[in-house]
Parts: structure tokens; C-alpha cells; sequence
């Protein structure tokens, strides 16, 4: 994992909770566009690099740089694809470019969503109420974010605080399905 002052760069195996709202944009549009582009210097240098060598080992190189070629084109992909359950890198970036504060929100709440499953996952439970609080200071006005919190502390055995967050949040405006999630608390 390589990182620039708050960019991580590459997003491959890399995954970055990032709470900040400040800088956020170009800080994840540079982490998502990192991958495609150092695949593609990868396989350019695949290429160059191998060309004096002998067949097999050429071959090999060159089947290294059609893979990177490949992944850099599916990252590259301008498009959600899969009817839009999988977004490419470049499809994530411009939707970020273009979209408003609330969801920009909601996408921070979402990378909240996920931080809190691997440590619900991993059994650290406080540390799963702490990101879920994060999310609700994020994204106040996010039924989600509330919903988080109330199911992190819920999870963790704290009821009472659990139907509190859930009752405090039922007063805003939201879904039906959001406020039937929420009574249930």
C-alpha cells in the first residue's frame, strides 16, 4: 500500500475508510483511477522490458501485459455494468465528479457500512459502534447512517442506546421501509 499525504494509491487489494468530507472527491477519484493506470504501465513495460528475451519467457511477459491490458480495460469501462451492480473504477470516479453532497454522504455511509460488518465480522463490537457513530456525524440527515448505529449498538448487547439512536432518528424524514427498519428497534 502506497500512500500520498492522505491518497492511498492503488485500490486493488487496498480498501479505505474515508470519513473526511474536505478533499473527498479527488482523494477517492485518485485512488480508484491509481489501479487502471499503473496497469497499463505495467503492461507497457512488460512489453518493452521483454523484448529481447527468448520465446517463452517473452510469452509469458506478454500474456502478463495482455492481463494488465484487460484489467485496465475493464476498470476503464465508462459505465456501471451487470445491470449496474458493478461499477468500473472510471464509472465510480465520475459519478463521484458529478454528485451532490448528499450523495457524496450516502457513499460515505456505504464505505461505513462496510468498515462496520468486518469488525462486527471480527467481533470488535466498540470499534464497530465507533465507525457507525462516525457515519451518523458524516452524514447526519442519512436514515442509513442512524440505522447503522442502531444496529452496531444493538449488536453489542446495548438495547437501550440502540431504541435511543433508533427513536431520535425516527423524527427526521424518510422511507417507509427505513422507518419500518427502524422501529424495529
Amino acid at each position: 500500500q502506497i500512500v500520498i499525504g492522505r491518497v492511498v494509491v492503488g485500490n486493488g487489494v487496498t480498501w479505505v475508510l474515508d470519513l473526511e468530507r474536505a478533499g473527498y472527491r479527488w482523494r477517492t477519484c485518485v485512488t480508484l483511477l491509481t489501479a487502471p493506470v499503473v496497469s497499463l504501465l505495467v503492461a507497457t513495460a512488460a512489453g518493452y522490458a521483454s523484448a529481447g528475451w527468448g520465446i517463452a519467457a517473452r510469452s509469458a511477459a506478454l500474456t502478463f501485459a495482455a492481463c494488465n491490458l484487460a484489467m485496465a480495460a475493464i476498470t476503464l469501462l465508462p459505465a456501471p455494468t451487470f445491470g449496474g451492480r458493478v461499477w468500473s473504477d472510471l464509472a465510480s470516479a465520475l459519478f463521484l465528479l458529478r454528485a451532490s453532497e448528499p450523495e457524496i454522504g450516502e457513499q460515505m455511509v456505504g464505505a461505513v457500512r462496510n468498515a462496520m460488518a468486518v469488525h462486527i465480522e471480527r467481533g470488535e463490537l466498540e470499534d464497530a459502534i465507533a465507525v457507525a457513530r462516525a457515519g451518523v456525524r458524516v452524514a447526519p440527515s442519512s436514515p442509513l447512517a442512524h440505522s447503522l448505529l442502531a444496529f452496531a449498538l444493538h449488536t453489542a448487547g446495548r438495547h437501550a442506546e440502540a431504541g435511543a439512536v433508533a427513536q431520535a432518528a425516527l423524527v427526521r424524514e424518510m422511507s417507509e421501509a427505513d422507518r419500518a427498519y427502524l422501529l424495529r428497534f
